[in-house]
């Protein structure tokens, strides 16, 4: 076999990402077993940034969120409806850090496409109905697709 030149070879190391939280497109909000540690009971408060670029995890608060025992995701769906009207794609991912003093998770958007500015949501939004173009007093017209 011949010999590798390892000073050749591009290494690829370790995901230094640290931990990450995703909501997915079924709406599920997927947690670290890391992240979930820091909550005894597998309960946590979720706050979500007004432009939906944070993303906020705290322990003894109230409404919280329920994780199942075996799995590290469950169904938030008010959070998956909050980032879809602001017009993100999905899945959505924060880099997740504790913040200590808060006694919280702390969590950036992780780089991707941007939202959309606010207008450009409300324009799409309100484009969701078509009609259909056909001779006046058609059956088809006004129907929605």
């Amino acid at each position: 076999m011949a010999q590798i030149h390892w000073d050749s070879l591009i290494q690829i190391r370790p995901n230094t990402m640290g931990e990450l939280a995703k909501v997915t497109p079924f709406g599920r909000l997927s947690l670290t077993r890391t992240i979930l540690e820091k909550f005894p009971d597998r309960k946590a408060t979720v706050f979500l940034s007004s432009d939906g670029k944070s993303l906020y995890l705290a322990a003894k608060q109230s409404h919280p969120v329920a994780f199942p025992q075996k799995a590290c995701h469950t169904k938030v769906d008010e959070l998956y409806c909050s980032l879809e009207a602001m017009g993100f794609s999905f899945p959505v991912s924060y880099h997740m850090e504790w913040d200590e003093e808060n006694l919280a998770w702390v969590g950036n958007c992780v780089a991707g496409d941007p939202p959309p500015h606010p207008a450009e949501v409300a324009k799409k939004q309100g484009s969701r109905t078509k009609r259909r173009s056909g001779p006046a007093g058609s059956q088809d017209e006004g129907k929605v697709l």
